[in-house]
């Protein structure tokens, strides 16, 4: 079982003016597997949120007001690959690999976790 240790994300900034990083978002799970602490990072469009709230069921969209997407885009990505445990950092580079992560989403399962539960 994996135990969610922490799910964060944060707006990235430009570190030199010629930069494109402030288009960008890093999404951070840290979680518990066989007794090692691991951490999955994907960066992505920010764009791509906008898509997603244009694109998606209202429930998802209600779950998204009160959970933003880069504070839960890397735990759901673990719920729904489970097989790319051995990943530390995934880019997402198109709209359709962006907009599948949350194809089939269980919002309840999701929650569970986000309130202290393991997967």
């Amino acid at each position: 079982m994996l135990k969610i240790i922490s799910s964060v994300g944060y707006e990235l900034t430009k570190e030199k003016p010629n930069s494109p990083e402030d288009l960008f978002n890093r999404s951070i799970v840290k979680y518990r597997e066989g007794g090692q602490v691991k951490e999955l990072q994907i960066l992505y469009l920010r764009y791509f949120e906008d898509l997603l709230k244009e694109r998606t069921l209202p429930e998802v969209a209600d779950f998204l007001t009160r959970h933003p997407v880069k504070d839960c885009l890397a735990l759901i990505y673990v719920i729904k690959n489970k097989g790319f445990l051995s990943m530390k950092k995934v880019y997402i580079n198109t709209e359709s690999d962006f907009l599948n992560i949350f194809e089939g989403l269980d919002i309840h399962e999701v929650e569970r976790i986000l309130e202290g539960g393991g997967i």
